[in-house]
């Protein structure tokens, strides 16, 4: 369990990635047809937060396969599903994102499943 930081590396990484490439759509707006891609290409191209969203991406790979290399799948995984948790609990402060009952909810069983498996 030594290496099991490699595991929160990607984790973390992958969590700064989605934050970072939320706030960047947010200033480039909304991009859902291909056409609205093309439109904002030259925004996207040369939004800062984009690319280090991308580096946070390859930076998180990076830790993710170092720890498939130390720990089976099913094991890592589940510490991965915690992305889900702390992405949504730093949109909450970051964006105003609302958090509701439901979401709760979903957030105690992931961390519930997190020390089911920790403990496998």
């Amino acid at each position: 369990m030594k290496d099991i930081w490699l595991i929160f590396a990607s984790l973390f990484f992958n969590v700064a990635a989605q934050l970072l490439l939320r706030s960047a759509m947010m200033t480039i707006g909304s991009v859902a047809t291909t056409a609205e891609l093309i439109n904002a290409f030259p925004a996207v191209i040369a939004n800062l937060k984009l690319w280090l969203g991308a580096i946070s991406f390859a930076l998180s790979f990076i830790f993710w396969i170092m720890a498939l290399s130390k720990f089976e799948v099913g094991f890592a995984y589940a510490f991965f599903s915690l992305g889900f948790v702390f992405v949504t609990i730093c949109s909450y402060f970051i964006f105003h994102e609302q958090i509701t009952a439901l979401r709760i909810i979903g957030i105690a069983l992931i961390c519930i499943g997190v020390i089911c498996v920790s403990r496998s």
